[in-house]
């Protein structure tokens, strides 16, 4: 306790008051438990609400990130009024500054008060979920993270695209429902049709996954385009959510060995 009290002599001026030294440690110390706080509380949320295996793991997700988004902002602005208080800086006084720079405030609330109605809209709607593939504009990729604030996409090359919820106006999620996975293969002039399409009929039944097919076949729509050097074959079949891209890989190398195997054994034979 001795120690202590030398401790707290040090930090303190002669009138009582903290010095230099001491409000910095203070604010640290302020920080630390803004920090430990913040941990507890989401590890109370995660053993009360998170810790059972829900159905729609991630609408639980989403849930949880703008949980803890809301939790992160509530506790660290306590901590920053706090500060400010200590520092004697009376924080009723911060709504003067509106009127130094009150158009430039104004306007920053104005995005920040719809990024985060907007983000709420999105979850009440159910509109995508951690997890999801969607397109946003121009953008596309698999959604993230959601904050209350900004949705985060991650696309095919592994960047973060960070999009304001404010600014989602369409959006096109492609992990809702079932999908058609379509493939377009060229098949060269030399190959007659009907011989084309057993090939890839064979083809389809080889292929080393057929569980990815919603329905456990695809189908050989026909000929869509004729080349000077031959034709186009369509072949489509619905996908499982979030499966069509794999699967279209899937069923082009399938029918490019099947292709390959032929016009080899042709040229040998």
């Amino acid at each position: 306790m001795q120690e202590i009290s030398i401790l707290l002599n040090k930090l303190k001026k002669e009138d009582g008051a903290f010095n230099f030294l001491g409000r910095i440690m203070v604010i640290i110390m302020v920080v630390l438990i803004a920090m430990i706080v913040e941990q507890i509380i989401r590890r109370l949320l995660d053993s009360k609400l998170f810790n059972k295996p829900i159905k729609g793991s991630s609408k639980v997700k989403t849930l949880k990130s703008i949980i803890n988004s809301f939790v992160s902002i509530l506790i660290y602005g306590l901590a920053l009024l706090f500060i400010l208080g200590f520092l004697g800086i009376d924080t009723t006084s911060l709504v003067a500054l509106a009127g130094v720079g009150g158009v430039a405030i104004a306007f920053a609330a104005q995005f920040i008060v719809k990024d985060v109605i907007a983000g709420g809209f999105i979850l009440f709607e159910d509109q995508y979920n951690i997890g999801d593939w969607v397109s946003i504009g121009a953008l596309s990729g698999t959604v993230v993270d959601i904050t209350l604030r900004v949705v985060k996409l991650q696309d095919v090359a592994g960047e973060i695209h960070i999009i304001p919820n404010g600014s989602v106006t369409t959006v096109t999620n492609h992990s809702k429902n079932d999908m058609k996975a379509i493939v377009e293969i060229p098949i060269s002039r030399s190959i007659p049709f009907e011989k084309a399409r057993k090939l890839i009929q064979s083809a389809l039944d080889k292929m080393e996954d057929p569980d990815q097919l919603k329905d456990g076949q695809a189908e050989i729509i026909g000929i869509t385009s004729l080349q000077q050097w031959g034709y186009t074959v369509r072949v489509s079949c619905m996908a499982k959510a979030a499966n069509r891209l794999a699967l279209e890989r899937l069923i082009r190398q399938s029918l490019l060995t099947e292709l390959q195997e032929y016009e080899m054994n042709h040229l040998l034979g």
